[in-house]
């Protein structure tokens, strides 16, 4: 008889620690963890249609004991599709998401994908494209939407037109950078599991590429036919830990301080554009989030450090 097996999906947003998270929670004996940890399952329409045993056959490796299973992939929350594929396939999973202060969230995202060599613009100029950009297809909008993807409340709308509150569970990253410990035996004793000891977790903290060519080779749009001639030599899953590895030894991460900082001014001109939004979070989610809607800079916010994720 197979035992019943119990699916919860982190599913963003981007930028948030959802990576430390997913390692956090693969670590706790009652959970088996995703691997890789971003499996892009639900939003590939030739995945889904090899169905869900499928999916936990080919992306986890769980302990006999092991009922819960764990991925965390934030392209669900903003990818058209994804959370309705996942009800469409899992109706039963319990959905986490979390969020981060918009702006910050957004630039932080910028700065990420500066460390695969992708943009050669300022942040502030890639706002002042973003809008045209993203309309031109679903890849632009994946590629160019940093701010798009920090309205939240068309994304949490749709989260919850497909799953009951209840089951879906919000983890702020301020909170969740300010004490994992907390935060994560907060989601573990709602997913009805023992608590655990979680040592301070920073994953994909970011930093500068030593080779801007490889960075670029590997990674960069321009180049997605190479790599897809490449991909072929080597399995999915292969491939991606393969280019992760290499994008991990081609980083020099940034010092505590050399991090480059969103300017103020820019802060509050997108701020402007966020107020509405964050408010219909907050209705829908019930979360207090005073603070973002607060006219605190992001150094005063962080009293002065880097964020570590």
């Amino acid at each position: 008889m197979t035992k019943q097996r119990q699916l919860i999906i982190c599913v963003g947003a981007a930028k948030a620690g959802t990576s430390s998270l997913h390692t956090a929670l693969a670590r706790h004996p009652g959970i088996a963890g995703s691997n890789p940890k971003e499996t892009d399952f639900f939003v590939s329409s030739q995945l889904c249609e090899k169905g869900l045993e499928f999916y936990f056959e080919s992306y986890f490796n769980p302990r006999e004991d092991q009922v819960l299973h764990f991925e965390a992939d934030p392209i669900y929350l903003y990818a058209r599709n994804g959370i309705r594929n996942i009800h469409q396939l899992a109706p039963d999973a319990r959905i986490v998401v979390m969020l981060r202060h918009p702006v910050e969230r957004a630039f932080s995202q910028y700065l990420y994908r500066m460390t695969y060599g992708r943009y050669s613009e300022s942040f502030e100029e890639m706002c002042k494209h973003e809008a045209e950009r993203i309309q031109r297809s679903d890849w632009d909008r994946l590629e160019y939407g940093c701010l798009d993807r920090s309205t939240y409340a068309p994304q949490i709308a749709e989260v919850l037109k497909h799953f009951p509150r209840e089951r879906v569970y919000f983890i702020l990253f301020e909170d969740f950078v300010r004490n994992q410990q907390v935060e994560v035996n907060k989601l573990l004793k709602w997913l009805g599991l023992s608590p655990t000891e979680v040592a301070n977790i920073a994953e994909n903290p970011g930093g500068k590429p030593k080779s801007l060519a490889l960075a670029r080779l590997l990674f960069h749009p321009k180049y997605r036919v190479v790599r897809r001639m490449m991909s072929v030599l080597l399995p999915r899953g292969v491939a991606r830990g393969v280019y992760q590895r290499m994008l991990k030894a081609n980083l020099t991460p940034f010092n505590r301080g050399n991090k480059p900082r969103l300017k103020d001014e820019t802060m509050q001109s997108l701020m402007a554009s966020f107020v509405k939004d964050i408010e219909a979070v907050q209705a829908m989610t019930q979360l207090d989030l005073s603070d973002w809607l607060g006219a605190k800079s992001s150094t005063q916010r962080t009293g002065g450090r880097d964020d570590p994720i």
